[in-house]
């Protein structure tokens, strides 16, 4: 019986070993695995961040190059013009006035200037001096 009980126990180790072993090799797995996780998160935070840089870099490009257009079109608007010393001559229907030969002696106008407009009229027709 003592030979059986012996006998029992040498198996009894032999089977906690191999689970013992089963175990190191299950953690060690969860281990390397927990590695590779926090190394690609880390990596991925990389990324997010250098996208964030590289979107907020091509923002603020986007809105330099929106703001140069933005002078742009203010150079070329009719009132930045009158602004800098030009006045728009109107007919009385508000039409802009492009050729003298359309004029005549008491045609009457609108002098447009940055400001506001007044009445005028056409008193004689000249040639260009």
């Amino acid at each position: 019986m003592a030979e059986k009980e012996q006998e029992l126990k040498m198996t009894e180790m032999s089977e906690l070993e191999r689970e013992n072993q089963r175990l190191d090799s299950c953690l060690a797995r969860r281990g390397s695995a927990g590695a590779y996780i926090s190394t690609r998160l880390e990596r991925l935070q990389a990324l997010m961040n250098g996208n964030r840089q590289q979107i907020r870099l091509r923002l603020e490009r986007e809105n330099t190059r929106l703001e140069r257009v933005l002078e742009q079109i203010e150079a070329y608007s009719p009132l930045a013009v009158l602004r800098r010393g030009y006045t728009l001559v109107r007919h009385t229907d508000g039409s802009p006035v492009t050729k003298k030969e359309k004029l005549s002696p008491g045609t009457k106008l609108r002098l447009q200037f940055a400001d506001g407009s007044v009445p005028v009229q056409v008193l004689e027709e000249r040639e260009d001096e």
